[in-house]
């Protein structure tokens, strides 16, 4: 038996059973609500239990890592991945939805690396860059906490070691010691302890926006001191 929080399961399979039926939308809820708290609570509960564990989700790969609430991973997210997949736009079925949960693929692994690039990195940077709908349609605590991943995923070398950065890339205006602030300033939307949300709940709308804002700028310039994208970005 396993003990999660007030939930227990047979076994890690029925956890991970549990964990994608909890995905599915539910019948009869009213309005614009796909989940009810209580699917919502028993969610985070599991999905931290697998963080604990070091589990991660093929298809979303990090999804657990970042304990991504079950409005973001089972709506927006899925939803995405089903218009990309499917080349379509538009409505989701939630017969679509509920076969993409059974499937996916929940599974332990040693990885040592924080951020997981889920797409292509050049596709990462152009959504993030062109405010495109996989980035466009996260909460602003996700746009924050993806931007701060990227910085990380992008401040590093082959190595694991980090780069310095170019001050003539940011005219002056920004330096290693200048991003390894909003890095650090932006940490508490990586992790869903209670104080990291208290944390998290004392920022301001025009607070977050500002950051996004500037991590947009980071990210942009960052990957073009590294010449990763080839692509020309509106910045």
């Amino acid at each position: 038996m396993i003990r999660i929080g007030e939930y227990t399961y047979k076994n890690e399979q029925d956890v991970i059973h549990t964990f994608k039926e909890l995905l599915k939308p539910e019948y009869g809820l009213k309005g614009f609500q796909y989940y009810s708290n209580s699917h919502e609570i028993e969610f985070q509960e599991i999905i931290k239990w697998l963080h604990k564990n070091k589990y991660t989700i093929k298809e979303f790969p990090n999804a657990i890592q970042q304990e991504n609430s079950l409005v973001s991973l089972g709506y927006n997210q899925m939803r995405n991945y089903i218009m990309k997949e499917k080349n379509i736009t538009g409505k989701v079925s939630w017969s679509d939805r509920r076969q993409l949960s059974d499937s996916l693929i929940i599974q332990k692994t040693d990885l040592n690396s924080n951020f997981i690039p889920e797409s292509d990195i050049n596709d990462v940077l152009n959504n993030i860059a062109l405010d495109n709908e996989d980035f466009s349609t996260k909460t602003k605590d996700e746009k924050i906490n993806l931007l701060n991943n990227c910085i990380e995923y992008l401040l590093k070398d082959d190595n694991g070691k980090y780069i310095t950065i170019d001050e003539n890339n940011f005219f002056g205006f920004f330096d290693t010691s200048s991003v390894k602030k909003y890095r650090n300033d932006t940490q508490v939307f990586r992790h869903n302890s209670k104080e990291s949300l208290d944390e998290r709940n004392s920022w301001t709308d025009n607070k977050k926006d500002f950051y996004i804002k500037l991590g947009i700028i980071l990210v942009i310039q960052i990957s073009q001191q590294n010449k990763i994208s080839d692509t020309t970005l509106p910045f």
